[in-house]
Formats: C-alpha cells, structure tokens, sequence
C-alpha cells in the first residue's frame, strides 16, 4: 500500500494517508517492537512539523503528541495479512473551526479556541493468493478507517481500500500493480461555518497504477488517477508515467 510514491500508488491518501496529527518532518523519539504474535509502536514528537528546522527551537512548545499502534500477524485460509490499530493524542490547541468569522476572509475571533486532539484508525492487508513457487509473487487487499475529533483537527475521517500485487501475468513476475479507492470527509464545522463563503466537499478518489520491470534494476511506470477534488466543481484526470533506476 505505501511505497512512498516510488514503487506504488502515488496519492498520499495511499502512500500516507493523512490523520492531521502527524506532521510531515517530525522531531522526537519512535519505538517499534517486533515480536512473534504483533508489532507494537510507540511516537512522542512535537506536533509541529519541524521542516527547516533542527527540532530543538521551541520544541513542544505547544504540546506533545503521543502515538500508540499495535499491529498482528493474521492467517487466514493459510495465507498471512496483518491487522491493526492506532490511537493517537496530542494536548496541542487549535482553532476552533466551528466559530470561523462570516466574512470574505473567514478569520477566528480571539479566545475561539479547541483544547487536544485524537484520532483512531484499523487497518489491515491480507493475501488473497500466494504463489507457493515464487512467495513474492501474489495478489492482495488492503484497507484503513481512520477517525479524527473532526474540530480542531480538519479532516474528520477517511477510508480506503484496494488490491494490489506482484507478478501474476505469464513471464511478468517481478511486474506490481494496483488498484485503489478513498474517501476523505473534511471536518464538519468547518465545511458548515465557511458554507457561506466556500463549499467543501467530501472527496472520492480513484488511483490504478502498473509498473513493467524491464529489468531487475530498471521499472517503468504508468498511473491513472480520477478525483472528485473537495474543493472545485470539475472531476479532476491526472495521468503520469515513472521510470526507477536502481543501483
């Protein structure tokens, strides 16, 4: 599902999808535990993305985020996929986005403030097949509901799911390919207090992507994105190829 964008999908409500608790360049300390039956992470990190930065100029200096998640090895029908979940707090403030001023540049009156932040998610990919000559070779499903306080934080809640996989296709077998969807509903407060001004919509989207391995170090690319953007009236086409050369 992830990939970073390089080997999978390119939407980053696939590649990482947004909770709005979690900064993009992040200054703390993150655990992760592997053990037989799950894997347990723990973050704390400053809420504030520290891009530019070193980390140490005002850090957490409004507030702490902490982030627990927990993820299980799962079998079924002899073939393995994980299951998990994450729960997440920070005692950062925002604005409240119910009391946005009416006026052509919605603006927060003083004080109109909303106190922490949390969000949860379940997630989980699972083999549909598995070749039991070539273990790399396969096709799967993946999906994740996440769920946020939905004021401060501006995204409320979010799904996707979708199928993806490796080889399948005679004599393509280093090949990977996918097929996926999502959903995302922006916070309700701030789509009714700017319903004035600007319409906010909830934004479906559609990504399918098929890389050729031409070599074993040499992969071309070609991906199709379709979305109902939140913000525009227009269904949006984005269309791209990608070469990656490995060394």
């Amino acid at each position: 599902m992830g990939g970073e964008g390089i080997d999978a999908f390119w939407n980053v409500a696939f590649a990482a999808p947004p909770s709005g608790t979690v900064p993009p360049y992040l200054f703390g300390a993150l655990l992760n535990v592997r053990t037989e039956p799950a894997t347990y992470g723990l973050w704390i990190y400053d809420p504030n993305t520290v891009q530019n930065k070193t980390g140490f100029e005002n850090s957490f200096s409004e507030g702490v985020t902490i982030r627990g998640s927990i993820d299980f090895n799962v079998t079924i029908a002899s073939r393995g996929g994980h299951q998990g979940f994450v729960a997440l707090y920070s005692s950062k403030n925002g604005n409240d986005l119910s009391s946005i001023g009416d006026t052509n540049l919605p603006s927060f009156p003083p004080g109109a403030t909303k106190n922490d932040r949390y969000y949860f998610a379940y997630l989980f990919d699972q083999y549909l097949y598995r070749s039991k000559e070539r273990p790399m070779e396969g096709v799967g499903l993946f999906g994740q509901y996440g769920i946020s306080d939905g004021n401060p934080n501006r995204l409320y809640w979010t799904f996707l799911t979708g199928f993806g996989g490796t080889g399948m296709i005679p004599r393509r077998s280093r090949d990977n390919w996918g097929l996926g969807y999502y959903y995302a509903a922006p916070s309700t407060d701030l789509k009714n207090s700017l319903k004035s001004v600007l319409r906010i919509r909830n934004e479906p989207g559609l990504e399918v992507f098929y890389n050729f391995a031409l070599t074993p170090w040499l992969s071309l690319g070609a991906d199709l994105q379709i979305i109902n953007p939140g913000l525009g009236k227009n269904t949006a086409v984005f269309s791209g190829v990608r070469t990656v050369i490995r060394f």
